[in-house]
């Protein structure tokens, strides 16, 4: 197995589970713009100033990095605490309108952190999940409240829409699922499996710690199509990487197979592991080693890694792998018939409706 770019193992290494037991070698202060760089663009500054803290390494920083890290730091715990409380007073409205309102991802870890410090993981916005029978008088909860649409999803995706209020540290976004191939995590089971948690004076649902494990492993790799294009979302692999440690009692590795050897993605839920395992420190989970798809899969995404310009070279394989992955013919056509034959129909209902310039186009687009 090729090693990461330089930049990428030297982060990841600084962030690694057993760093305070094991700590490996900083970077040099030749390196650390690239290490830092990085870190911003995978929302994992915060993190990195957490695990210096830790292992007592912040004093081997350069002064004015130590500076700049501790001042994102700050920011994102000030900013943790105002979420925090604009998720509380939605938890009240919602509850005013006799609406059942569960919090999914980085909302989620806000009321049942899987990370010690508050001000470690960065959220970007709110994901809301509700019934479906109870989107409209969600819409009307959000506007009563200030908040404007600002995006509507396609029909039947997971997410309804995304809103946003003037002075809201963060945009709302309306589920009805948790992704878009729902066989794999029902909204009605994970409801059923939730558990309500106080929030200011109201109450809310969180998923079960289990659901958010398969949750986040299931939105890297199928939603975020990250398996299909062979990349590797740092900052969603630490996340999984410390929610797996933290929440290790309830991970039932051998159920979160199980889900994923349905639909042949076995591949997609070891290489996820190897990454979780080889740049962060999880212990292997499974009582069986990772199969050779996955590690030749994980190899490819350290490649893509080392030369992006792959990204724009493989743009029409990642597209055609996400668009007839196995588990979205599931979702759209059911697991009755042959996959070759659920292809072939996607295959004429797609060109039925697409005109060639806009086949070609999709089939160039860099995700």
């Amino acid at each position: 197995m090729r090693e990461p770019p330089r930049p990428v193992r030297l982060l990841a290494d600084a962030l690694r589970l057993d760093a305070p037991r094991n700590p490996r070698p900083l970077p040099g202060e030749d390196e650390w713009p690239a290490v830092v760089d990085l870190a911003n663009r995978h929302f994992l500054a915060p993190a990195l100033y957490v695990a210096l803290a830790a292992t007592e390494r912040l004093d081997a920083l350069p002064a004015e990095l130590r500076t700049y890290l501790a001042m994102l730091h700050r920011a994102n715990v000030e900013r943790n605490r105002v979420l925090h409380a604009q998720a509380a007073d939605l938890a009240a409205a919602f509850a005013a309108a006799a609406v059942d309102l569960m919090l999914l991802k980085g909302g989620a870890d806000q009321f049942d952190p899987a990370h010690a410090d508050p001000g470690a993981r960065m959220v970007a916005d709110l994901d809301l999940m509700v019934a479906e029978g109870a989107v409209a008088a969600s819409v009307s909860v959000l506007e009563q409240f200030g908040y404007a649409m600002t995006l509507r999803h396609r029909p039947g995706a997971h997410a309804y829409a995304d809103f946003t209020r003037p002075g809201a540290p963060a945009t709302v976004d309306l589920h009805v699922a948790a992704i878009d191939s729902q066989q794999f995590l029902p909204a009605a089971e994970m409801r059923a499996r939730a558990a309500w948690v106080a929030a200011g004076e109201a109450r809310l649902l969180l998923p079960s710690r289990r659901d958010r494990l398969l949750h986040n492993l299931l939105h890297a790799q199928f939603q975020s199509e990250d398996f299909a294009w062979q990349r590797l979302s740092l900052r969603d692999i630490h996340d999984f990487s410390v929610m797996a440690g933290a929440f290790a009692v309830v991970a039932d590795w051998s159920g979160i197979a199980a889900c994923f050897a349905q639909c042949r993605g076995i591949p997609a839920f070891e290489s996820y592991l190897l990454a979780a395992e080889d740049l962060f420190g999880l212990s292997w989970p499974l009582a069986t080693p990772p199969t050779a798809a996955a590690a030749k899969h994980y190899d490819r995404c350290l490649r893509r890694m080392h030369r992006p310009f792959l990204a724009r070279l493989g743009a029409p394989l990642g597209n055609l792998r996400a668009e007839y992955a196995a588990h979205r013919m599931d979702a759209l056509y059911g697991a009755q018939t042959g996959l070759l034959r659920r292809r072939f129909r996607h295959t004429l209902n797609y060109l039925r409706l697409k005109r060639p310039q806009e086949v070609v186009r999709w089939l160039l687009k860099l995700r």
